[in-house]
């Protein structure tokens, strides 16, 4: 007959099932508190492997005098036991996961804001809950992506009813694959007020809004920013090139190769010259520092090195006034982006993910879990 509590042997079997099932990776996870009123101790199985503070193991294993794991007659056991040098040789490597193979902005600034952000976000992959800034930022994304298309559409359809055939390919971007929109500029009526909170309206996000009174708050400020918008460009829509242009490029790095992908939200001709246009939901700048101009140097470097034609400009398009910051990285902003990308990959790849508590703590994702914030 077998010996000791049933159940408890039972749950120990099916966790070395769940161990052994893993392909890429096996994290272990507990918390205090997972609501009620006490607060929870970490399973009996982590003690056993050696994966909490001791001080937690002591609390639980006091009462009972030893591991279980000792006692426990099955062969399952020893095969756990084996495995506890394993997995310690593990940790001691720092081993949190498999380098990614392309970076972006968004990961390139978490682990300059702090290591272990990054570690949460993009080792762990750990979800967190979505923010009404983001699902209104998001809306308005959508509903431009939208709105330039549709223009496309309804300029094409023009010049091919003025001219009998269809817009001829823009010579300054022949690249195999990508996705061109017909010049507009200088072209007026080509779509209404109301088409445009039409395709607000399709485009809303509904999640996230702490209150219905916030949610219609926002949805008002929606239509006041995109009727500020449509005014302003209803008699001259720019000449639009690209919606969303997704790029891929390749840094050297010590005979080797760094990837850095991203998605730029607008490119815009300008005469002979090009301008890339990112959209933000935020308070708007008059002033930028360089960790600032970053995200844009970066999509400087892609299209420089992507495009023949030279750029006009790099512009962050404020929506919450309709204002616009531009400006463009020199041969200096270039090396230096570089620099910092290459160094931050580097560390990045070193896998030691220590915590940098600051006062960004406060805005972090992840505050209420990471036991080194300064709040």
């Amino acid at each position: 007959l077998p010996i000791g509590d049933i159940h408890l042997e039972e749950e120990r079997r099916l966790f070395y099932v769940g161990m052994t099932r893993a392909k890429n990776g096996l994290y272990f996870s507990w918390a205090r508190d997972y609501g009620g009123v006490r607060d929870k101790k970490p399973s009996r199985f982590l003690e056993e492997l050696d994966l909490v503070d001791k001080s937690y193991a002591n609390n639980r294993l006091s009462s009972v005098g030893q591991s279980p794991i000792s006692n426990f007659q099955f062969p399952i056991s020893k095969q756990i036991q084996n495995s506890k040098l394993q997995i310690q040789n593990k940790n001691s490597q720092n081993n949190f996961g498999a380098i990614p193979s392309y970076f972006s902005y968004t990961q390139l600034a978490a682990f300059s804001i702090c290591p272990y952000q990054y570690r949460f976000a993009h080792i762990l992959k750990i979800p967190v809950a979505g923010k009404e800034q983001f699902s209104f930022g998001k809306t308005l994304h959508i509903t431009l992506q939208k709105l330039f298309s549709l223009i496309k559409e309804k300029q094409g359809f023009n010049q091919a009813d003025l001219f009998g055939n269809k817009t001829s390919p823009n010579p300054l971007l022949s690249k195999e694959g990508s996705k061109e929109c017909p010049a507009s500029a200088g072209r007026s009526g080509l779509i209404s007020l109301d088409e445009v909170l039409k395709l607000y309206k399709e485009s809303w996000i509904d999640d996230w809004y702490e209150s219905k009174n916030k949610k219609e708050i926002r949805r008002q400020q929606g239509k006041e920013i995109l009727t500020v918008f449509y005014e302003k460009h209803k008699d001259s829509w720019p000449q639009v090139l690209y919606l969303e242009k997704g790029f891929n490029i390749k840094l050297p790095d010590n005979g080797a190769w760094n990837t850095v992908r991203g998605t730029i939200d607008r490119i815009d001709q300008i005469g002979d010259k090009i301008k890339i246009i990112d959209y933000k939901t935020g308070r708007p700048k008059d002033k930028l520092t360089f960790e600032k101009k970053e995200q844009l140097l970066i999509y400087q470097l892609a299209i420089s090195e992507l495009f023949s034609q030279p750029i006009a400009s790099l512009s962050f398009y404020y929506l919450d006034n309709n204002s616009e910051v531009e400006f463009l990285g020199d041969k200096d902003d270039l090396a230096k982006i570089k620099e910092k990308i290459t160094a931050t990959i580097a560390e990045i790849k070193q896998g030691q993910f220590l915590p940098r508590p600051s006062q960004l703590c406060k805005f972090c994702d992840f505050r209420d879990i990471c036991e080194f914030r300064k709040i």
